[in-house]
């Protein structure tokens, strides 16, 4: 719903990351939707002056919002590693330095991967490091992919439902889910499931 409302107000989603004058990246998509998710002293109390991991911003960085935590894990003042990560590329809805608008999802937001759980090494919540689609594992349940403390991980396409992944989904299949352009509109979705409650899950053993 914050990428959603971001849209709203912008009429675009959210960068994966904004960039410096050299090209490089120095803050995430997670910090501009703050606001968004009822964290807006947190954003207000966060320098766009300086990089994410400046003498101003490492303050912050105990105060990680429980949403980008496995349900249950989150520890107020030391959890400082997000769990939901993007998926970008120039493949993917999360071209890097820019935001996309839904009609540039030729395959359709609800065949678009838009969020992924991540389990997997760890990613500080304010970096602007996601998954990249050209480096990332597209087996499900691989630490290098999309993962889960759960047995299937789920994913949030770009219309905003949330689908459970299936073991069997090969990795074509996931990899046609990853892309935003690909047209492999037509069956992507066949070995998921959609969930209205992602936590309702075994978790791994």
């Amino acid at each position: 719903m914050a990428v959603a409302n971001y849209h709203d107000v912008f009429h675009r989603y959210p960068p994966a990351v904004t960039l410096d004058a050299n090209g490089r990246p120095v803050h995430s998509w997670r910090i501009l939707v703050l606001p968004y998710i009822e964290q807006r002293e947190l954003y207000e109390a966060y320098s766009f002056d300086e990089p994410w991991d400046g003498p101003n911003n490492r303050k912050l960085a105990s105060r990680m919002p429980p949403l980008f935590a496995f349900a249950g894990t989150n520890q107020d003042g030391t959890s400082t590693s997000t769990n939901f990560v993007a998926i970008t590329g120039l493949e993917t809805a999360w071209p890097s330095g820019m935001g996309m608008v839904n009609s540039d999802i030729g395959d359709g937001p609800s065949n678009t991967i838009q969020f992924a759980e991540y389990n997997g090494p760890p990613i500080h919540w304010m970096s602007p490091v996601d998954l990249q689609f050209s480096t990332m594992s597209f087996t499900v349940g691989d630490p290098a992919g999309i993962d889960s403390q759960y047995l299937n991980p789920a994913v949030a396409n770009a219309d905003g439902s949330v689908r459970r992944l299936e073991a069997d989904m090969t990795p074509t299949e996931l990899r046609a889910m990853c892309t935003a352009n690909g047209g492999e509109s037509e069956n992507v979705n066949n070995h998921s499931e959609e969930m209205e409650d992602g936590r309702k899950r075994r978790l791994k053993p």
